[in-house]
């Protein structure tokens, strides 16, 4: 039994889906990198707004809830700060083959998602005014397009260079190509 080598011409052709596979992985984490940070501004937004409503009352409450309060807005404040660090390293990456910054980005964003649709949800049961709803849109377009990016297949490129590359065996009878 003999081992079976394909020949490159026997490859699928790789080159042209490697560069569709190159051009959507690099779009997909310059276009979730972008969205993270916009939706990190929009969750500041909200942070500013609140407090500019809301900020007169906190005299009246006592010390007990306005320490809760802080913490709060300490976790939410660590939580945008994640946001925009994750967009800024799929933005950092964008011409690599990494899995990590789409990962990291898919779990933030899930938690993000469900945080922003409680409030949403909140918000509507206590002024009955539907508001936010674009962010859940902007983040569900992350989680497409972080899945669409992790599910490229590595390019068959590399198989068929390899192949290429690799010098051919001298075999009695067979004619070697000469350069």
């Amino acid at each position: 039994m003999s081992l079976q080598i394909p020949r490159p011409a026997d490859l699928p052709p790789g080159e042209a889906a490697s560069a569709d596979n190159a051009g959507i992985s690099r779009k997909g984490r310059k276009g979730i990198g972008i969205m993270l940070i916009i939706v990190a501004v929009f969750n500041v937004i909200q942070v500013i707004v609140a407090f500019a409503t809301y900020g007169r009352y906190l005299a009246l409450i006592t010390e007990g809830e306005r320490i809760e309060l802080f913490i709060g807005v300490a976790l939410g404040i660590l939580f945008i700060l994640a946001l925009l660090g994750v967009g800024v390293w799929n933005l950092a990456t964008k011409g690599t083959t990494l899995k990590a910054p789409l990962v990291v980005a898919l779990v933030v964003t899930g938690f993000s998602l469900i945080l922003d649709a409680v409030s949403i949800v909140d918000n509507l049961a206590t002024t009955g005014r539907l508001q936010g709803y674009m962010v859940i849109a902007l983040q569900v377009f992350v989680i497409v397009q972080a899945v669409r990016v992790l599910r490229l297949k590595p390019a068959a490129v590399s198989a068929s260079v390899a192949l290429q590359e690799t010098p051919q065996a001298e075999t009695p009878g067979m004619p070697t190509p000469r350069s």
